[in-house]
């Protein structure tokens, strides 16, 4: 840092205006644009005699032996930001600051209240504007630049300033001359009070908010208790204080239920009264007149009744502007609503601790936690349980700051293992909050008992949904007509209060779910009614009704748009498998799980379904009380699940399990199925003389009972055996017909099985241009299903025909790929490739480079998995 000039200096401080939002815009061209930004500033102070101090962020303080210098470098900085042409058009406005005063260092920065004065003048700017304290203004008028002039702005109190300010602005010829009054003390009579805790996040939200509130006279926020309302209310009064001349007023209504208590809440919050027969709303709106104010109503949501008050105050005040706080809608014709959002939680991989931490839920998360723990810090220790206790609470804010307080007390790892039951864990708020607020569970029966008896009835039955729910859904679990209830009105109603919401994904079909802790409450109002069973029976039916009518579509292969449609209800065919298990429905559970299996398979789910097999279907189970076609059908799920994870001694028992109940039951319909899976098991054993012989049975049944398109499926499977065989030509044509009869059939998913072996038996004759085509139509067809489950044996087939085409690391990269999602699937049939053989082969090839190429394949997700397999990374 060069020398520091003492004695009569003049300070500088600039900050670039609204940084958040260009960083939320631009992303990581901001960087560029700061950069710029910086050169720009420092061209300015180093060519006028500047001395650069400091820079903090996007802040620069700077010092200048002479007063027209610094003016001279604000004008030549303001005129280039202007002129610089940024990305996306974009507005760069940096508020500057001058004071002349006494230049004493204190070590190597200066000291003393020229300094502090200094930078409250630039505090109280806005971007573009340049301000000037009476000192600088004294020096440099008589000789100002040509094309810049002095406007006095008064006296101003600024922060930490013990006597008025007498401001000053530069006004420079081509660039703005008028700005909103200064950020100074009496700039309102505001009676907000200042924040006890920092808001974490909520720009995007609060820079919509104050889009909002330039447009509208009446913004309602809206949203369920604890997701912060009030707390973003405040801080929209704070920011938007200097555009109502006449102050910004908040009232809080919580205690008030009467439109006459309400009225007297307001003036005496503004600071009028009404004496005699004066009424004391038309004394409100006379004092009101034209100024500009800003009320803030905080809980409105008990006052429904009274918001024609509201609209009275509008219409007889024209520059009053209103913004609510409501778990309700006021629906008053001017009002724009705006449903405050829960926080962003992190989703399932971002663990990386910097990352994490900036997660609007995580940073509320360490921030509350420090208030009881000042040591407490993120760290790879407990950065899962922090990211899954925010996802756990859906982003509340409330839910969130109450849980982080048990760290006092409890790990996080310790607190995520409570929440199953979140309500009895989330309570102990600050004696100085609302006693809603004190506990989750106190909030959530503020909303509930604004309902009446019916839409209370209907909350705690939707409360069955794990995951939300279709309108149809709702119809035939929650039987509104039991309740004499309108279904949409009576859902709107819960909508209104905060209670329900539509769903994000739900543009195609309206889709509706709760926040966990509020279907935690509503479960536990539901558990007291005496429609409790019948309602969580209906549940289940209709859930197995679900998932029956999409099974045989799932076999023949369904695209990628109607599994995400099937995914979205995955959450409540678990509840409805728990509740077969909690009340030994099994035949229910045992047809919940037959039909789920292939969704399963297909959406890398297959740990998950093996383990409900295991609680529904013991291997010595004999019928019993269920229907033996639906033991049978659930032995055989059960075994292709376990194939699909190469569990081959398991899948065997499960499919000869099937196969005797079937042929002790007279049912040939089924037994020639039986064999075609106990075909595959053999075939993938390397037993090809039974796979043979099996397969062969199979095809002699499904003949007889005309099941043509299984006998496409067993013409398939011989061309897979013979393959393994090695008897190349046979397996290329069996293949070929194979996949013929079953896209004749329909049946696009065996179809895509038939081309990704029909890679192998290409590659196996030599053919490396055939097979090459034959795995990208594999692909691309995978790609178009959303089938998870077939991404290992995709990924085998492509690594043989890298490792044969002599790039072995990309071959290491795909088995590397491979291996993982197998783990994450919980492993994966392999009749086709010899993995080890490929690994070990590509090693040898390229032994100093392996390593990397492992791990290189561990990290690639599916777009990069994608890309190498189609060629554009082919790399050595």
């Amino acid at each position: 840092m060069a020398s520091l000039p003492v004695g009569t200096v003049t300070f500088l401080f600039t900050d670039l205006e609204g940084s958040t939002r260009l960083v939320q815009a631009l992303g990581g061209r901001y960087r560029s644009v700061l950069e710029t930004h910086h050169a720009i500033l420092r061209r300015a102070i180093g060519g006028h005699g500047g001395t650069e101090v400091s820079t903090e962020g996007d802040a620069f303080f700077a010092v200048f032996a002479s007063a027209r210098e610094a003016v001279d470098a604000t004008v030549g900085a303001q005129l280039e930001l202007q002129a610089t042409r940024w990305p996306d058009e974009v507005e760069i406005l940096v508020r500057m600051g001058l004071h002349t005063g006494d230049g004493e260092l204190g070590g190597d920065n200066y000291i003393g209240v020229d300094v502090n004065r200094a930078a409250r003048i630039a505090a109280a700017g806005h971007g573009g504007q340049v301000l000037l304290s009476a000192s600088t203004r004294a020096l440099v008028e008589p000789t100002l630049p040509d094309g810049v002039r002095l406007r006095d702005l008064g006296e101003h109190r600024l922060k930490d300033l013990q006597a008025a300010e007498r401001v000053h602005q530069l006004v420079i010829a081509g660039l703005a001359a008028d700005f909103p009054a200064l950020r100074s003390l009496d700039a309102s009579s505001s009676n907000l009070a200042a924040p006890a805790t920092a808001l974490i996040g909520r720009e995007r939200e609060l820079g919509r908010l104050s889009e909002l509130l330039a447009a509208t006279r009446l913004l309602t926020l809206t949203g369920p208790g604890g997701t912060g309302k009030t707390r973003l209310a405040l801080e929209l009064g704070g920011q938007a204080g200097d555009q109502f001349s006449d102050g910004v007023i908040f009232v809080p209504l919580e205690t008030y239920t009467e439109r006459p208590m309400v009225a007297a809440a307001v003036a005496e919050a503004i600071g009028v009264r009404a004496q005699g027969q004066h009424d004391p709303e038309d004394v409100i709106i006379g004092y009101l007149g034209d100024r500009k104010m800003l009320l803030i109503l905080d809980n409105f949501e008990q006052l429904v009744d009274v918001a024609p008050l509201v609209a009275k105050l509008l219409a007889g005040a024209a520059g009053l502007r209103i913004v609510a706080t409501s778990r309700v809608p006021l629906h008053l014709s001017e009002e724009q609503e705006y449903p405050v959002p829960p926080l962003a939680v992190p989703v399932e991989e971002s663990l990386d601790l910097e990352a994490l931490s900036r997660v609007e839920a995580v940073a509320l998360f360490v921030d509350r936690a420090r208030r009881v723990q000042p040591d407490f810090r993120l760290t790879d220790a407990n950065a899962a349980a922090v990211a899954a206790i925010c996802r756990r609470l859906d982003g509340l804010p409330l839910a969130i700051e109450l849980a982080a307080a048990r760290v006092k007390v409890l790990s996080p790892a310790m607190i995520l293992g409570r929440l199953d039951h979140a309500l009895p864990m989330l309570a102990g708020g600050g004696v100085d909050l609302p006693a809603r607020q004190r506990t989750l569970r106190a909030a959530i029966d503020w909303s509930c008992r604004l309902l009446d008896e019916g839409a209370q009835a209907l909350f705690a039955r939707l409360t069955v949904f794990s995951g939300g729910w279709t309108i149809e859904a709702a119809e035939q679990v929650a039987a509104p007509e039991e309740l004499a209830l309108d279904l949409l009105d009576s859902l709107s109603g819960l909508v209104d209060h905060s209670l329900v919401r539509p769903a994000a994904d739900s543009s195609d079909e309206p889709r509706f779910e709760m926040l966990g802790v509020i279907r935690e409450y509503g479960a536990e109002r539901l558990a007291e009614r005496d429609d409790a069973a019948s309602t969580e029976r209906r549940h289940a039916e209709w859930a197995l009704a679900f998932i029956e009518a999409e099974a045989p579509a799932l076999e023949a292969g369904v695209d990628l748009a109607r599994l995400d449609w099937l995914a979205r209800e995955h959450d409540n065919l678990r509840s409805a498998l728990a509740w077969s298990v909690r009340n030994d429905e099994r035949e229910i559970g045992l047809r919940l799980a037959t039909a789920a299996w292939r969704f399963w398979q297909q959406r890398g789910h297959i740990v998950e379904g093996r383990e409900w097999f295991d609680r529904l279907l013991p291997l010595d189970q004999e019928p019993g009380t269920v229907d033996v076609g639906v033991l049978a059908a659930a032995h055989t799920a059960a075994g292709g699940l376990a194939y699909w994870q190469n569990a081959l001694d398991e899948a065997d028992a499960h499919y000869r399990t099937a196969l005797d109940l079937d042929r002790r039951f007279d049912r040939p319909d089924r037994v020639g199925n039986d064999m075609y899976n106990l075909g595959f098991v053999s075939m993938t054993k390397g037993d090809l003389d039974s796979g043979r012989r099996e397969f062969t049975e199979s095809a002699e049944l499904f003949a007889a009972a005309g099941h043509w398109n299984r006998l496409a499926d067993t013409t398939s499977a011989r061309g897979a055996l013979e393959l393994r065989a090695g008897n190349l030509e046979a397996a290329r044509d069996l293949m070929e017909e194979g996949r013929r009869l079953n896209l004749q059939q329909g049946n696009r998913r065996r179809g895509t099985d038939n081309v990704m072996v029909l890679s192998h038996v290409y590659l196996g004759l030599g053919d490396l241009v055939a097979a090459r085509e034959r795995l990208l139509t594999a692909l691309a067809e995978t790609l178009d299903e959303g089938d998870a489950g077939r991404w290992p044996l995709l990924l085998d087939s492509a690594s043989a025909i890298e490792e044969k085409a002599g790039r072995p690391q990309n071959a290491l990269r795909l088995t590397a790929a491979s291996a993982k999602r197998r783990a994450k699937i919980g492993g994966g049939p392999a009749f086709i490739v010899d993995v080890a053989h490929i690994v070990a082969d590509a090693r040898a090839a390229v032994p100093e480079l392996a390593d990397a190429a492992w791990s290189e394949g561990e990290r690639l997700d599916d777009d990069g998995l994608v890309a190498l397999i189609r060629g554009a990374d082919e790399g050595a």
